[in-house]
């Protein structure tokens, strides 16, 4: 419990079957001290063919994620977020899928 200062997950939560969404990320914030951050496509992957099984199995909306993560009591965490866009060469079209999330009061070392 509580033992990562940040807990990052790149493209794999899409993966995940929707009907297990909420406990693995409930498992994520156990583990974590406070911060989180997650790319999650909210999108089909570009190999998927609509009529066969999908690769992105949980393609849902940027608030459908964070509504998963309040009922968890976390937050987004805009200062992670902004500490990442300090610099223009963070910024990408794909924006929307960076989820920074905090849980209780994060250690203020990672900043």
């Amino acid at each position: 419990d509580a033992y990562f200062e940040l807990v990052y997950s790149h493209e794999v939560l899409e993966h995940v079957p929707t009907e297990v969404v909420p406990a693995a990320l409930a498992e994520l914030v156990r583990v974590s001290l406070g911060r989180l951050f997650f790319t999650i496509s909210l999108r089909l992957a570009g190999k998927d063919d609509p009529a066969a099984p999908h690769l992105h199995v949980t393609v849902k909306p940027r608030g459908w994620w964070d509504d998963q993560m309040a009922d968890l009591g976390c937050t987004p965490d805009l200062d992670l977020l902004g500490y990442l866009w300090r610099d223009d060469r963070a910024r990408h079209d794909d924006h929307e899928a960076w989820m920074p999330y905090q849980s209780g009061t994060p250690s203020p070392t990672l900043l």
